[in-house]
């Protein structure tokens, strides 16, 4: 048999369909007129084996149509395979695409067809080539596993858990429990898949350098790899149109890493905020706070599509400064309603040790808002290789043109190292003050709303509550609430809390409230800062002088309010 005819059979293999194990089947096939069928044998690729064969040819215009007739195999029969005539084969095409369209076979213009034939045979053995699948998404890993899942719901309808090889034997698939929102959970695989015509798997994973991800990787062969590319183009799609995280308001924790095990995704994931109860009129500070918050914080969330316009940036930073219990954390919660209803992301961190992790995972997701408590624990002190990495995130070195506005809070302002406090970095400086009178009485109307006597005077009371923190307001009302039903022998109080049992409350808790508070108006600098503070607090607070008697004790300096 002549290579040609051999090379010619192979070409036309892929076109058979099985009708008995033991004989080949019928085959037609598209050829010049000129083509010469008396030496063709067909190739079996089950046994891997030529057949000889007798024909009976019928001309119909430029096409044959060629009848194989069966006939017994032989064991004395000649066999072939298709490399003995591969390295005889003068090959004039760089480059060949491979098309399937239609019936036809279609060769390049002047390509022989021992050419033609042996770019079949090398596209075979590509597509037959196992490859390695990787691909990466910059997003949160459960909200990537979760978009993977809907990705192979849209396209294939299922997907077959296999287990996943461990160092100790295989590991049993999984499905793990992803919270959609703050009701809500669906089951998503996590490990190893097969795809239905996928031969191979994919597996789900995560990637932690800088900030963990969701990946897909994997080994199929390489005539699938268009169908892998389909379902990771799905899955990024739904990633950024339907993304669990996107607009939402979580709370995260990279403790996990931070300590060195392995990510769980029953454990690791952010954790969807409640925001039902929140009311912006819960906020209760005194003018002075409430305007610099308005200009400072909330007007860029809520009016964000206006400074885009007008070109104002939406990079911002914010430091909430002052004593502990005023209100910095209520803040939080009211500012990541406002973005929520902004469509912004809203990042509460669990620990300020997380925060160059947050400010990468905000870029992930912006526009974004990242709220992180006590500042002062990783700004504090000498600059450092890590400090200053938390600085070039902020600067936008990491975040190049990322809306992104960072909100800090800190009860030690004077602890902070002033590299932080360069403008561009923080915009906003908000000192967060205990309540002044009217403040005070908006607090105590708040949580005994509905309780006091009709046209009650509150002047007094604001004087005693001035200057006392929310949590000491809080209780002197609860305490008022528990003197009227006492007086009253635990009948109904609505409408019978009077001032005077507010003003008895507060009386009581005097010393108690006197002994937990420190001393107002009074911070300790370490002495490496003392005179760049000194600077910082005579533009924040009037009359600020730095008291030298102190100077010698534990090499601090103590500046107090005149």
């Amino acid at each position: 048999m002549s290579s040609a005819a051999a090379l010619l059979a192979v070409f036309i293999e892929g076109l058979f369909y099985k009708e008995h194990s033991k004989y080949p089947p019928k085959v037609k096939i598209s050829g010049p007129a000129s083509l010469n069928l008396e030496d063709i044998k067909v190739y079996m690729p089950e046994i891997d084996e030529w057949k000889e064969s007798e024909e009976e040819i019928r001309r119909n215009e430029s096409q044959y149509e060629i009848v194989v007739k069966p006939k017994p195999i032989e064991d004395d029969v000649e066999m072939s395979t298709p490399t003995a005539a591969k390295n005889e084969i003068k090959m004039t095409c760089k480059d060949v695409e491979i098309v399937r369209s239609g019936k036809q076979i279609v060769l390049p213009v002047g390509m022989a067809y021992d050419e033609g034939i042996e770019w079949l045979r090398r596209k075979r053995e590509e597509d037959e080539r196992d490859i390695g699948i990787n691909y990466e998404f910059n997003y949160s890993p459960m909200d990537g596993a979760v978009a993977f899942h809907r990705a192979l719901a849209d396209i294939h309808g299922w997907a077959e858990l296999v287990p996943t090889p461990g160092f100790f034997g295989p590991n049993p698939p999984v499905m793990k429990a992803v919270a959609v929102s703050l009701t809500e959970k669906t089951l998503v695989p996590w490990g190893r898949v097969m795809i239905p015509g996928v031969e191979g798997f994919l597996q789900t994973g995560i990637k932690s350098d800088p900030t963990p991800r969701f990946v897909i990787n994997g080994r199929v062969k390489q005539k699938n790899k268009d169908q892998v590319a389909a379902i990771a183009e799905k899955t990024e799609e739904l990633l950024r149109t339907r993304s669990i995280y996107r607009g939402q308001a979580v709370k995260i924790s990279f403790a996990w890493e931070r300590e060195g095990r392995d990510f769980d995704p029953s454990e690791h994931c952010p954790q969807f905020m409640p925001l039902d109860g929140v009311a912006e009129d819960d906020l209760i500070f005194g003018s002075e706070v409430t305007n610099a918050l308005k200009i400072g914080l909330f007007a860029p969330i809520e009016y964000s599509t206006a400074c885009r316009k007008y070109k104002v940036p939406l990079k911002r930073g914010v430091l909430l400064y002052g004593p502990y219990g005023v209100g910095k954390t209520l803040t939080a919660t009211v500012t990541a309603l406002k973005g929520v209803k902004a469509g912004f992301t809203f990042l509460y961190l669990d620990s300020v040790l997380d925060l160059k992790k947050g400010l990468q995972l905000a870029a992930q997701y912006a526009p974004a808002i990242v709220f992180a408590e006590d500042i002062d624990r990783v700004l504090e002190g000498e600059r450092s290789l890590s400090m200053d990495q938390v600085l070039n995130i902020m600067d936008g070195c990491d975040t190049k043109g990322g809306e992104i506005i960072t909100v800090f809070t800190t009860n030690h302002v004077e602890n902070i190292n002033p590299a932080l406090l360069r403008m561009g970095r923080l915009d906003t400086l908000v000192e967060v003050k205990p309540p002044d009178e009217v403040a005070a009485v908006k607090l105590v109307k708040l949580y005994g709303r509905g309780l006091f006597t009709p046209n009650a005077d509150f002047t007094e009371v604001g004087k005693v509550l001035a200057g006392r923190i929310p949590a000491f307001i809080r209780e002197v009302t609860e305490r008022a609430k528990i003197a009227a039903i006492y007086r009253l022998h635990g009948g109904n109080i609505e409408g019978q809390v009077k001032t005077e049992d507010l003003l008895g409350a507060a009386e009581a808790m005097k010393n108690h409230a006197d002994m937990l508070e420190p001393k107002r108006n009074e911070v300790t600098l370490p002495t490496s800062h003392a005179h760049l503070a000194k600077e910082l607090l005579n533009n924040l607070i009037p009359s600020v002088v730095v008291n030298e008697e102190d100077a010698a004790k534990n090499g601090k300096k103590a500046v107090s309010a005149r």
